[in-house]
């Protein structure tokens, strides 16, 4: 696709089913999507825990096009939403200006910052100590984002709701593993799946109210990569939070775990809603879609 027919997607229908987004197939004429007035930029509600945001556009020094122009989105609490998009297209800016972390400015649309005590941020990097066990893990990272007046007891017992949350009993006394930081070898322990959700499992022991992943897949074969989202959307399901993952080139059953798909292109939105609906939404804009491929590998191709 060109950059002139990049441009013109602007004025395209938008897939904006907020209210229902399982019925998402319908798709609406209108570019403006309908977000629920009660909230604003990155809010997130006590009483509907949704996380929405609405008509970001950031921008850096130095740089004459926006990095996010018009990007809106809602995130209802208990749904895994995937964002997608090539490199460039705005999905770690994204994340930043949700955060509070940018370095530029978001000039349009008020942004209230979440605070750390708010939601959780998961980066791609692993950063663990080897030879502790799951639970070590966990306990460490409870003792250090807790209140200090929280109890051992209830320290204890949110390490491990937070071990079965994310299906790690099995393994919880066993060493995580990894590559040691010290010295670079690599030391025997759990799965790099499981040495992943323990990762995971770390933001979490403080109950944030929102989770947002940064490519949770990375480095993880197809079997890992399947069980760490399955075991994230049953998480914030079980959990009633809004959780944003980003993805790489996810497989098929990966896609289809996502209960919402934000597909970004040069930093606008290209689709917004269901997984079912993305394809429709495709082949409305006049594209022969090939029902053999994958979806997010046609989707990505389409904007690239």
């Amino acid at each position: 696709m060109s950059h002139t027919e990049l441009d013109n997607l602007e004025n395209a229908p938008f897939l904006s089913n907020y209210q229902n987004p399982d019925a998402s197939l319908q798709i609406s004429m209108d570019p403006d999507p309908v977000i629920p007035a009660a909230l604003d930029v990155g809010f997130l509600d006590d009483e509907c825990r949704d996380l929405t945001f609405q008509g970001l556009c950031y921008k850096v020094p130095g740089k004459k096009r926006d990095i996010l122009h018009d990007v809106s989105g809602h995130v209802p609490a208990g749904q895994l939403c995937g964002v997608l998009g090539p490199s460039g297209a705005g999905k770690s800016s994204l994340f930043d200006v949700l955060l509070g972390q940018e370095d530029g400015s978001v000039y349009k649309g008020s942004l209230p910052r979440l605070s750390p005590e708010s939601i959780a941020y998961v980066t791609q990097e692993i950063t663990l100590v080897t030879s502790e066990t799951c639970f070590e893990c966990l306990k460490f990272y409870a003792d250090l984002s807790l209140p200090t007046f929280t109890s051992e007891r209830t320290k204890i017992e949110l390490v491990e709701d937070t071990l079965a949350g994310m299906d790690l009993n099995h393994c919880a006394h066993l060493a995580v593993g990894g590559k040691s930081l010290q010295t670079g070898a690599q030391v025997d322990g759990v799965s790099r799946g499981e040495r992943r959700r323990v990762f995971v499992g770390c933001s979490l022991v403080r109950k944030p109210q929102g989770l947002i992943l940064d490519e949770p897949t990375t480095g993880l074969d197809a079997t890992n990569s399947l069980q760490v989202v399955k075991v994230l959307s049953q998480y914030c399901k079980s959990r009633d939070i809004p959780t944003i993952v980003s993805l790489h080139q996810p497989r098929p059953e990966i896609l289809m775990s996502m209960d919402l798909v934000l597909l970004l292109a040069r930093g606008r939105v290209i689709f917004w809603g269901s997984v079912d609906g993305m394809l429709p939404y495709l082949t409305s804009q006049h594209v022969e879609v090939d029902a053999n491929e994958n979806p997010a590998d046609f989707a990505l191709d389409y904007i690239s």
